[in-house]
């Protein structure tokens, strides 16, 4: 029997280097203009920067990754998704939304560019809704948590941008900010 050879792909396994450093050089990388000619940055919001997280690039799967999960497995991935961000705004949901029309970026930083259609940024939008359940006719209930910066992720309830920017190899992360309307 022939052993199978490893590659250094996999081998190399990116470690989650912690929030204070991944804010770091997050604000490193933004300063500076963009490292690509094909990124193109949505100009910076007028109003207040609210809130901010990062969450490790396992959470923020491309859909070609998560689109034929089982049901079960995308409401885990969710959920987990949830309990990063929630852990960083406090474990506690806002108490009313953010009046006007806010503005989202979601920042994908990582060494390998993610196609533009791939929806990555679909979970951490999700959890930045308001909660709600809701009780169907057969009297059973469902809903979602959230933590409730936004009424909808629709664009006429807020101007959600996602793009990727270069990062070192096995430091990728996201960053998710939510800022004021004017």
């Amino acid at each position: 029997m022939i052993p199978q050879r490893q590659t250094k792909r996999a081998t190399a396994v990116a470690t989650w280097m912690g929030n204070r450093a991944a804010l770091a050089l997050a604000d490193a990388l933004l300063s500076a203009p963009p490292a690509k000619s094909f990124i193109v940055r949505p100009p910076a919001p007028s109003g207040p920067l609210l809130w901010r997280c990062v969450l490790p690039l396992t959470y923020c799967k491309p859909t070609n990754k998560s689109q034929r999960a089982s049901r079960w497995k995308r409401a885990a991935d969710l959920e987990r998704v949830y309990d990063k961000m929630s852990e960083q705004h406090g474990f506690h949901p806002r108490e009313t939304v953010v009046p006007g029309h806010p503005i989202v970026h979601c920042i994908r930083f990582a060494s390998a560019p993610v196609d533009i259609r791939s929806d990555w940024a679909k979970d951490p939008v999700d959890c930045l809704v308001r909660s709600f359940t809701q009780t169907l006719k057969d009297g059973t209930t469902r809903g979602r948590k959230g933590l409730g910066f936004l009424i909808d992720d629709r664009q006429a309830c807020a101007d959600i941008h996602a793009w990727w920017e270069p990062a070192p190899p096995r430091k990728g992360f996201c960053l998710i900010q939510v800022f004021a309307s004017e």
